[in-house]
């Protein structure tokens, strides 16, 4: 008989749990009729009792019907503890008071979210700045969980949230308790891959960035590599053809790669080496600069003479390696054939496409951060070089 009870009486309380289950936008706090905070994030009331923010639970919850009254139990923040009136609820609507505050919530429906979210055109990742100098980049995924990334000089965080478009509102409302465009946004321009949105008087403009498709991921372990290394299979052996060759070349440029492995998108830069040659001491300097925006910065310089015993100068020495094989590598720059390398160097597997007869310049090179370093934490360091253009004297 108590079993009896105490399941009609959870019954009867997710009946009255019915009236505002569902997802809900708690859009702003007003008190004595002035707006003090929009917080734009989602709740979700449950059937079953439950109150979750932003995706994580953060209490109970049950409703008196009769009283109009939600009892708020949370662990998580006290703030949210107690009880809350309800003034208003429809079907599209639930204002309730609690202490002085007056609290406004917007009704969702998920399946017309997810449906209107899809045909948005907003899926993937768009490229903006928060206005100090940092670059924001926004990954709209589906239905509607969303991504944002902030890069500067030096740091990078990350904040995630919810999507909300609306084609007959032109609005999109972004679901993040620290988004800088969070809340409603108006959209001013959204086609040919741009996108400007109003978010209380200030403009922000994006652009939709390709993702890295195409980027090789290096699979191959140490348990794949003969304990000899395959020294006589490697080009550039031929020490006088070297120092012609480099001695002909003022600059080799490449295109750097750095993934954002969070959104699957690549930062580009340059990598310029200028090459010296001083063929009485049968010596080579690369000057390696790294370019961003028109800056140009000072990296790295690679001395033939101090690394002479380095078969992949003026890049890294394998500690460990295996020629692959041979591979016709067409860029815009040219159509080079190319000796494949792959080996291991500290925490990286490294992977060589060494131009056969062009010694000290290479038509692509990736670098990977191994498992046993990235496992866990679910990013992993990697770079993409692809040669752009050789400046010959």
């Amino acid at each position: 008989m108590k079993i009896f009870f105490f399941i009609a009486g959870l019954l009867f309380s997710m009946i009255l749990n019915a009236q505002i289950e569902g997802d809900w936008i708690f859009t702003k706090v007003m008190i004595n009729g002035e707006t003090v905070a929009e917080p734009g994030i989602k709740v979700t009331f449950t059937a079953d009792g439950k109150m979750i923010m932003m995706g994580i639970e953060a209490g109970t919850y049950s409703y008196d019907a009769g009283a109009k009254m939600i009892t708020v139990h949370s662990p998580m923040d006290k703030k949210l503890d107690g009880k809350m009136s309800v003034e208003k609820i429809d079907s599209r609507e639930m204002i309730a008071l609690k202490d002085k505050a007056r609290l406004f919530y917007q009704r969702l429906d998920m399946k017309k979210v997810a449906k209107a979210n899809a045909k948005s055109g907003l899926e993937g990742v768009w490229l903006t700045s928060d206005g100090q100098g940092n670059k924001v980049y926004m990954k709209f995924g589906l239905p509607d969980n969303l991504l944002i990334l902030k890069k500067g000089e030096g740091f990078s965080e990350q904040t995630k949230g919810e999507w909300i478009f609306d084609k007959k509102g032109r609005s999109l409302y972004i679901l993040s308790s620290r988004a800088f465009i969070k809340g409603n946004n108006t959209v001013i321009n959204l086609k040919n891959k741009e996108l400007t949105l109003l978010n209380k008087g200030k403009k922000t403009s994006a652009v939709k960035v390709d993702t890295a498709a195409e980027k090789e991921i290096l699979t191959f372990t140490k348990k794949d590599f003969a304990e000899e290394q395959d020294e006589n299979k490697l080009p550039w052996q031929d020490s006088y053809y070297e120092l012609e060759f480099l001695d002909s070349i003022s600059t080799v440029v490449y295109e750097e790669n750095t993934l954002l492995n969070s959104i699957n998108v690549f930062i580009k830069s340059s990598l310029i080496q200028h090459v010296t040659v001083n063929k009485d001491e049968s010596n080579v300097v690369f000057r390696i600069l790294k370019a961003d925006n028109g800056d140009k910065v000072f990296f790295d310089e690679k001395n033939k003479n101090s690394d002479k015993y380095n078969s992949f100068f003026p890049m890294k020495e394998l500690d460990l390696f295996k020629v692959s094989g041979k591979q016709r590598v067409k860029l815009p720059c040219g159509t080079y054939q190319c000796t494949v390398v792959e080996g291991f160097y500290d925490d990286f597997k490294i992977k060589y496409w060494m131009i056969d007869r062009m010694p000290g310049v290479f038509a692509k090179i990736v670098i990977q951060e191994t498992e046993d370093d990235f496992k866990g934490k679910g990013n992993y360091d990697y770079k993409l070089f692809v040669l752009e253009k050789i400046i010959r004297k």
